[in-house]
């Protein structure tokens, strides 16, 4: 959606916040956002795993970690010829986000990822840390 809101609105900052399960189904609408140079900022939260569904899924975690998901993203930014920029600590995702809009305001797409241990939670686990960047 990110991608048509900024065609349609190509003078606004347009921003795509994703979690790391979703990365798996939309992934490729970064590479897509690269190759057809749309200026999107891309927030990437992760906690390496599909959290929403650890209470509900407690034996096939436990017997076969399905809920686990690992990647380095900001790599993949970089490898989509983006810009990729991991933060660990909190108190780095301010200015990454605002080196984002940097990148976006030059006319390039731009992916950033969160990272944080996983934890039984009831709800969506929040932003603690980290960032990525494509180029």
């Amino acid at each position: 959606m990110a991608m048509g809101a900024k065609l349609a609105c190509p003078d606004k900052l347009c921003i795509n916040v994703w979690g790391d399960a979703a990365i798996g189904f939309t992934g490729m609408d970064f590479e897509t956002a690269v190759r057809e140079r749309i200026p999107i900022l891309s927030i990437l939260l992760n906690n390496s795993a599909m959290a929403i569904e650890l209470n509900v899924m407690p034996e096939a975690t436990k017997k076969y970690r399905s809920t686990d998901i690992s990647g380095d993203y900001a790599a993949m930014a970089r490898a989509f010829g983006g810009y990729g920029e991991r933060i660990t600590k909190p108190e780095e995702i301010i200015p990454a986000i605002k080196r984002g809009i940097e990148q976006t305001r030059a006319g390039k797409p731009r992916c950033s990822s969160s990272s944080r241990r996983k934890k039984r939670r009831r709800r969506a686990t929040r932003l603690k840390s980290g960032c990525a960047a494509p180029r």
